[in-house]
């Protein structure tokens, strides 16, 4: 494994993480509000109060995903012994080969994730410079992406690379 594509992983695996903090905290503050509302019922719910003890995790994990995207379409590029800069999603994307291109096509994960391939090119602008964008989100104000479609680039992308591995050994 290239030190690129560990690092890819790392930041997936932080991306990962985070989601998981989230659904706890969701989980922690519904199962809060649930007690305060029954013990509690002469005063505003507790969805009205703030909730105190909580770490807001903003966009850190989009800008983990976005990175994530983008250093394992480097990885793929140096599969083939290419290097290649920028942080463009749609950009790195082209530079592959078209056969390269096209086999992350045959193994997408159509439907998982809940990953609309059939508006990839739209899916790719959206992600193009997630990386540096959404760092600096409370500059520029509503940034997304589907997150499910950059889980499955990002599979589509590492099933990608095991293929042409296999080829070349």
């Amino acid at each position: 494994m290239m030190l690129i594509e560990l690092q890819a992983e790392a930041f997936l695996n932080a991306y990962h993480v985070i989601k998981k903090h989230e659904k706890e905290q969701l989980r922690k503050r519904q199962n809060r509000a649930v007690s305060w509302n029954k013990e509690n019922p002469h005063l505003p719910p507790l969805s009205q109060i703030s909730g105190a003890n909580e770490m807001p995790t903003g966009v850190v994990d989009f800008v983990c995903l976005a990175f994530s995207v983008e250093l394992y379409l480097k990885a793929l590029h140096e599969v083939f012994g290419q290097t290649v800069g920028g942080h463009e999603i749609e950009k790195l994307f082209d530079k592959l080969p078209w056969e390269v291109r096209d086999q992350v096509f045959t193994t997408h994960m159509q439907g998982q994730y809940g990953a609309n391939w059939t508006d990839y090119r739209n899916q790719l602008k959206l992600i193009n410079d997630g990386f540096v964008e959404f760092r600096y989100f409370h500059e520029k104000g509503a940034l997304n992406y589907h997150q499910g479609f950059a889980l499955g680039l990002i599979d589509a992308i590492k099933k990608t690379m095991a293929v042409f591995r296999s080829k070349a050994d």
